[in-house]
């Protein structure tokens, strides 16, 4: 009996000393991976904002450029004396300018829309269907 209780004493310090090197290696395989996870989503949300800075500057653009158009013949098309072809030329004008900055701001929005983002990522796509 005394031979059994020998052969029998160690095992379970061993199973127990196993058992927590199991648990710490779990807990630091799932510390690592949400490190991973948080480095992917900072990155995502970098993305974002870049695309979102460049929508927010083309959009800038677009205004001024517009802007700039109205203001040039806003005093021919206020006038009075103003020929009825050279209104409708100055309109034009505006419109084209106006039509000439769709494309760019399609293409921002489409960026936007393609930032590559996890689906477990629930903020960043919310934030990313807002822009």
């Amino acid at each position: 009996m005394t031979a059994e209780l020998l052969e029998a004493g160690p095992a379970r310090p061993v199973r127990g000393r196993l058992l927590v090197a199991v648990l710490v290696a779990v807990l630091l395989a799932g510390y690592g991976l949400w490190q991973v996870d948080r480095r992917l989503a900072d990155r995502e949300v970098d993305a974002l904002l870049e695309r979102v800075a460049a929508g927010q500057s083309a959009v800038a653009y677009a205004d001024r450029r517009i802007a700039s158009t109205v203001t040039y013949a806003m005093p021919l098309l206020a006038s009075a004396s103003t020929t009825r072809a050279v209104r409708v030329s100055l309109q034009q004008l505006v419109q084209d300018a106006a039509a000439g900055q769709v494309g760019r701001l399609d293409a921002v929005a489409s960026d936007v829309g393609r930032t590559r983002v996890l689906p477990w990522h629930g903020a960043v796509r919310r934030a990313r269907g807002a822009c």
